[in-house]
């Protein structure tokens, strides 16, 4: 089983319009609404790749029960704290303007100490049958800064290793506890860099855009990439990698492997209008097309 953490799961909602005019009325010609949160968004890749998958989060009112209803109407389990603030609603605009794709985040519920608690009780009890955990993106305001490095200890303690994808303080604190891999995107990598810190992990994915995956592991450096017809969304698709990445490393993939169903994973996330989602079978096409090079280490920080 792969235990995915998303403690600040939220409905994520595509809003198609034509322009965004200041200080006037703007009408929405179309929207779509889709489980969302990066931790949501691993499950459910997981899921649709056949792995037996456990989603724990923090469900907070109306918003919180619906994202948890549409995660198991898809085979993901859920589990966690429940709360009476809702669960934060986030915004992509879709429009032919330069407004298009940008992204409106909601902050999620305010939780105390007690909440924590039992998020991190229900963490540990889950652990013993988790072949690996995934844990991603932003905490409810509330939890310690260390939140996530208190998880990997406990993961830690158990022999399960960890995938990561979070900023900030988070990120910070949680590599003194050596997660076994890190993603970040191209750019956020360069500027943990600038403030000469360290990703002290044992494999490092580096996701560029367009420009694919680099993924490494000790002096191993693998680059892969394909090319897509059409990009419907971006958002979402280092989630998607992640899944692909911890799916990879519970079938004891290579590392080669791992950066191909991973970038295929990532690049599927494009192909269709579903947020944060994928197809198998569209992974299952791109691994045939993903190009793959091993380069040397230091490319990834190019």
């Amino acid at each position: 089983m792969i235990l995915c953490l998303c403690p600040n799961p939220s409905v994520d909602t595509f809003a198609w319009l034509d322009e965004l005019s200041y200080k006037e009325v703007n009408r929405i010609k179309k929207e779509l609404r889709f489980p969302g949160g990066k931790g949501v968004h691993v499950a459910l890749a997981a899921a649709e790749l056949g792995e037996q998958v456990a989603l724990l989060g923090i469900w907070g009112g109306a918003t919180g029960q619906w994202i948890k209803r549409k995660c198991e109407e898809l085979g993901v389990r859920c589990y966690g704290p429940e709360v009476s603030s809702w669960s934060r609603i986030c915004q992509v605009l879709k429009s032919s303007s330069l407004i298009d794709e940008t992204e409106l985040l909601g902050p999620g519920p305010e939780i105390d100490s007690n909440v924590f608690k039992r998020y991190k009780l229900t963490f540990t009890g889950l652990l013993e049958k988790a072949d690996c955990v995934t844990m991603s993106g932003s905490w409810p305001k509330g939890v310690p800064e260390n939140a996530y490095q208190q998880l990997i200890e406990l993961a830690n303690q158990y022999d399960k290793k960890t995938f990561l994808d979070c900023t900030g303080i988070q990120l910070k604190n949680a590599l003194k506890t050596s997660p076994y891999a890190v993603h970040l995107n191209h750019k956020e990598a360069k500027d943990f860099a600038k403030i000469g810190s360290d990703l002290n992990c044992q494999m490092k994915a580096i996701t560029a855009g367009a420009d694919g995956l680099y993924l490494t592991k000790g002096e191993t450096t693998i680059h892969a990439k394909c090319t897509i017809e059409k990009v419907h969304s971006a958002t979402g698709s280092g989630d998607c990698l992640l899944a692909g990445l911890a799916v990879s490393f519970k079938r004891g993939l290579s590392l080669e492997e791992m950066a191909q169903l991973g970038a295929a994973c990532g690049s599927a996330n494009c192909m269709r209008e579903d947020l944060g989602m994928i197809y198998k079978s569209d992974v299952e096409e791109l691994v045939k097309k993903m190009e793959v090079t091993p380069l040397i280490s230091d490319r990834i920080n190019a």
